[in-house]
C-alpha cells in the first residue's frame, strides 16, 4: 500500500473516525484536568453530530452511537462533562423518540438544536409538537446557527463562518419570537450561542418593525418582545 492509499480515508469511515477521535480527545481532557465544567456540553454536541443525525437511517445510527459514547463518558467522569443531544429533524416523530432516549433513558443534560433545518427555521408551524414536548419537560434546548445554502457564497471572498453565522442565530431568534414560538411554549429554556447572534443589535429594530400583527399576538398572550428576548438564555463562552 502506498503512502497516498494510507492517507486516503473513505468518505463512509470519516464519521467514525470523528466520533472516536472527539470521545478519545475528551477522555484525556477528563483523566488531565481535575474538573471540565458543564458547559463542556456544547463541544461534545458537535455540529457534525447533529448533520449526521439528520441525515440517512445509516447516519441517524451513528450519530445516536456517538450520542451513547458520550453518555458514558458522562457516567464514567461524574460531574465532569454534560451532552446535549442531537435530534432528526426536520423528522419531528423520530425526534420526539429521541428526547424521549435522551432525556428519560440517558439522562442527558437537554437538547441542542440547529437554528435551521434544509429551508425552515426553528419556529415553524410544522414543529409545534416538538416544541410542546420540550416545554411540558422544561427542557434546555442549545441552539447552534448553520449556515443555509443561499447564503453560502454571497461574498466571495468572506467566509460565512464569518458573516453568516451570527446572522442565522439571529434569524431563528427572529422567527421563534414573531411566531409567538417563544411565548407558547415559554418554559424551554432556550441557550442561544455567540451572544445571541446580532439579536442585541436588532433588538430594536424587531420592536419598530414587526408588523402589528406580531405586536397584538404577544399582547393577547401577555407579553411583549422585550419581555420575551429578556427570558432567554445567550451563550457567551465562545462555543
Amino acid at each position: 500500500m502506498t503512502m497516498s492509499e494510507k492517507a486516503f480515508t473513505p468518505r463512509a469511515d470519516r464519521p467514525t473516525l470523528m466520533r472516536e477521535h472527539a470521545v478519545a480527545r475528551a477522555k484525556r481532557a477528563a483523566a488531565a484536568a481535575p474538573r471540565v465544567p458543564i458547559g463542556a456540553a456544547g463541544a461534545l454536541s458537535h455540529k457534525a453530530l447533529l448533520d449526521l443525525a439528520r441525515e440517512s437511517d445509516a447516519s441517524k445510527n451513528r450519530a445516536a452511537t456517538a450520542t451513547g459514547a458520550y453518555a458514558q463518558m458522562m457516567r464514567d467522569y461524574p460531574g465532569r462533562f454534560g451532552l446535549f443531544a442531537a435530534l432528526p429533524l426536520p423528522d419531528v416523530e423520530g425526534s420526539l423518540r429521541e428526547i424521549e432516549y435522551a432525556l428519560d433513558t440517558l439522562k442527558l443534560d437537554g437538547i441542542c438544536l440547529l437554528t435551521h433545518t434544509d429551508k425552515r427555521h426553528l419556529g415553524h408551524p410544522d414543529e409545534d409538537e416538538l416544541y410542546a414536548e420540550l416545554d411540558k419537560r422544561k427542557a434546555v434546548v442549545f441552539v447552534h446557527p448553520s449556515v443555509p445554502t443561499c447564503c453560502r457564497a454571497l461574498l466571495e471572498e468572506i467566509p460565512p463562518l464569518v458573516a453568516e453565522i451570527p446572522q442565522d442565530t439571529t434569524r431563528a431568534v427572529t422567527n421563534l419570537l414573531f411566531s409567538g414560538t417563544l411565548s407558547r411554549f415559554r418554559d424551554i429554556r432556550f441557550i442561544f450561542t455567540h451572544a445571541g447572534g446580532s439579536v442585541p443589535m436588532v433588538a430594536n429594530r424587531m420592536l419598530h418593525y414587526a408588523p402589528q400583527h406580531v405586536h397584538d399576538r404577544l399582547a393577547a398572550m401577555k407579553e411583549n418582545m422585550d419581555s420575551v428576548l429578556q427570558r432567554q438564555f445567550y451563550d457567551i463562552a465562545g462555543t
